[in-house]
């Protein structure tokens, strides 16, 4: 996670995020996406999940229809559409608020963890309703 600049609060910030980024975490919802998804992840995560279409994705492949249009191009703003409707599907299902990371945590990779943590959440809803 590069930060927005090498010093100052961003820098700061940065720092601190990535002092407590679970890797782990990362790993095994990579793992995870890629088995649901049948999608292969051919570079660093938070690239390969920042537009959005694998998280559609991934709705997708467990709630078929769900989102009705995964943008592949259009701009920054239909990209970040994609994101949108992800967060948006978690908020139907039941992810709490608190749970839910803004747009710019990943499409900007800001906060990586905090879009883990929503998609580990996300995860958890699904699983309760086929539970």
């Amino acid at each position: 996670m590069k930060a927005v600049n090498d010093f100052g609060m961003d820098a700061e910030l940065a720092k601190k995020r990535a002092a407590n980024y679970d890797k782990g975490l990362e790993e095994r919802t990579q793992v995870w996406i890629q088995n649901v998804t049948n999608q292969t992840c051919d570079k660093d995560f938070g690239e390969w999940i920042k537009d959005g279409q694998v998280l559609c994705a991934l709705v997708n492949s467990l709630m078929p229809g769900r989102i009705k249009k995964i943008n592949t191009g259009g701009g920054i703003w239909k990209l970040q559409e994609n994101i949108t409707a992800f967060v948006r599907v978690c908020r139907e299902i039941g992810v709490a608020e608190a749970s839910l990371f803004p747009t710019e945590s990943l499409y900007q990779l800001k906060d990586l963890q905090q879009v883990l943590n929503t998609i580990s959440a996300f995860s958890g809803k699904i699983q309760q309703r086929r539970g």
